[in-house]
């Protein structure tokens, strides 16, 4: 009754959802797992390998993370593994890239949030993990303060309120990221190049992507 635990490759685990979600899936069992392999002969430095990650899995910190890497990355996952098909046009790319976007800017909504973080809230009694707390209020060095986070003097009142900021934060830069990546000159140039190709030789009109080709070369 144990899911499967997929392969875990150590350059890129970390930026596959499907990997962070077998982790969760068998988070009790690598538990024990670790529990167990004290129990035998290790080498000493494998040993403190192996308290050093059980010590971690029994963190918020790291259950959350994992949750929220799952939740963002199977929708990146989904954009790559469709952007790499054959036959995909830049046009159809863009769409793809535009609907993942508006998925992803659907799960900064505040109800959102609070399934998800009550959802991690859940895991983490079942697996008698160590509730979310928050860290003792420190001030950064004054040659630091300046753009850091705390600068103005504002600490969260709450552990949820920290984690909040994590998940919007987390959200924002992979949805910046696709922004940049497909929201460039030279894909627009691209796209109208290919529109172009296909549109002439399916005989369908294509005077805007012409004139967009056009004007962009000029006379090369």
């Amino acid at each position: 009754d144990t899911p499967g635990f997929r392969v875990i490759c150590p350059t890129r685990w970390t930026v596959r959802a499907a990997s962070l979600q077998s982790v969760l899936d068998n988070y009790e069992v690598l538990l024990g797992v670790w529990t167990e392999s004290q129990e035998g002969h290790l080498d000493s430095e494998i040993r403190v390998r192996v308290i050093g990650v059980e010590a971690q899995m029994h963190t918020f910190d790291f259950l959350f993370a994992v949750a929220l890497g799952s939740l963002i990355l199977r929708h990146s996952d989904n954009l790559s593994k469709s952007l790499q098909h054959e036959h995909m046009s830049a046009a159809e790319g863009q769409e793809l890239v535009k609907l993942t976007h508006e998925v992803l800017k659907s799960l900064r909504q505040p109800e959102q949030f609070q399934l998800f973080y009550q959802q991690v809230i859940r895991h983490q009694e079942k697996l008698n993990i160590s509730p979310p707390t928050l860290s003792r209020k420190r001030r950064a060095p004054r040659h630091l303060e300046a753009g850091s986070a705390d600068s103005d003097g504002h600490f969260h009142t709450s552990p949820e309120d920290h984690y909040r900021q994590i998940y919007y934060e987390a959200l924002d830069l992979v949805i910046s990221s696709i922004t940049a990546r497909f929201d460039q000159p030279g894909y627009q140039v691209y796209r109208n190049v290919q529109d172009l190709i296909l549109k002439a030789c399916s005989g369908h009109p294509y005077d805007p992507e012409l004139e967009y080709v056009c004007t962009f070369y000029k006379d090369d």
